[in-house]
């Protein structure tokens, strides 16, 4: 016998299981790769990086020259 199937008698409902499925996955279930948070909770915490343009474009704190002033 075959386990963890299902056999869906419409695409109505194959839709509905897959809906409460990734429900559950991004909303519920915690990832560890993602520090035990939902995938929801990680991108409310997340902030992007800056554009690259304005990391060329500044010094870093050992102050090193700029990116587009060492290439000009």
């Amino acid at each position: 016998m075959l386990g963890n199937t299902h056999v869906f008698l419409s695409l109505a409902q194959l839709q509905a299981c897959l809906d409460r499925w990734r429900e559950d996955y991004n909303r519920v279930r915690p990832h560890s790769a993602l520090g035990d948070r939902t995938p929801e909770e990680f991108a409310a915490d997340w902030n992007p990086p800056p554009p690259l343009a304005t990391l060329a474009g500044e010094a870093d704190s050992m102050g090193t020259t700029p990116l587009l002033e060492a290439l000009s």
